[in-house]
């Protein structure tokens, strides 16, 4: 297994790929901490009450005046972790390339059907993709925190002390995001032995994309479908920024959320694999 981990890498760094790839992630957090937007892919429902506009009346809300400045805030180097985690989800949107890198051209050049021709189980050739996929997901995660806070820091300053209680909120924060980006990526690799194909990118996106904006549609006729945020990934890895305002029961609730899409990932993505007819 670990021979087919090492071939990876080696095949995976070769190429032209990763560094493109590299290049968008680290574009992405500067963008992030210079402008000062989160640059959040998912859908956020913003209410009037929110706004604190609820209670202004048509001429009122005609006469108010927004400094568009406000909607941009570029961080500190302290305040970068909890302002890049509120769209940590768009790490799974750069790691979508390194899952086509791993599987799916070892699908498409044929090299899958080589290396289990040449004696290698279906569990080791799938167990190898899945570990390699949480390693480069793990990874980006990582880069993507410490970057954003050397980033911000050499644009910004760091705009304070660098203590415990610092790394504390913010690995608070970090873990259980991790947690998530690790289901997402689990799913990613179930929808690679599915499709075994080009067409995992596009089916991805929308897993990513359509859940939350469904939700949002239905939850404009009633709000009772608001608790299906619950269920949506981007959207529980970005209700994790607020965690330290949640209760037991909604962290316990979350956390399970993200075991449960990694158990059914990973057992479907191999039941499928077993069966399935390599060409």
């Amino acid at each position: 297994m670990m021979n087919i981990i090492r071939a990876d890498i080696y095949r995976i760094v070769r190429g032209k790929g990763i560094y493109i790839t590299l290049a968008a992630f680290l574009a992405m957090i500067i963008l992030q901490v210079v402008g000062g937007t989160n640059m959040n892919a998912g859908v956020n429902i913003v209410s009037l009450e929110d706004m604190n506009l609820e209670n202004l009346s048509i001429e009122e809300l005609r006469s108010q005046t927004f400094d568009i400045s406000e909607l941009f805030s570029p961080p500190s180097g302290r305040e970068a972790p909890s302002q890049v985690m509120a769209a940590t989800s768009n790490i799974l949107y750069i790691l979508l390339p390194l899952l086509v890198f791993v599987g799916v051209a070892d699908f498409s050049s044929g090299g899958a059907r080589n290396t289990l021709a040449c004696g290698v189980s279906r569990r080791k050739y799938f167990c190898s993709k899945l570990i390699l996929s949480c390693f480069f997901c793990v990874l980006l995660l990582i880069l993507y925190v410490l970057f954003s806070v050397i980033a911000a820091t050499l644009f910004n300053g760091f705009g304070g002390e660098f203590t415990g209680e610092y790394v504390l909120d913010t690995v608070k924060i970090f873990l259980p995001q991790l947690l998530l980006c690790l289901a997402g990526a689990c799913v990613g690799v179930f929808f690679v032995f599915l499709f075994r194909s080009a067409a995992v990118t596009g089916i991805y996106i929308a897993f990513l994309l359509v859940p939350s904006i469904l939700i949002l549609l239905l939850t404009l006729m009633s709000s009772r479908f608001e608790a299906l945020y619950d269920y949506e990934l981007t959207s529980s890895i970005g209700a994790l920024t607020q965690i330290s305002t949640m209760s037991t029961g909604e962290i316990t609730k979350t956390l399970l959320v993200g075991v449960g899409y990694i158990v059914l990932a990973i057992v479907g993505g191999f039941a499928i694999f077993r069966k399935a007819e390599i060409k």
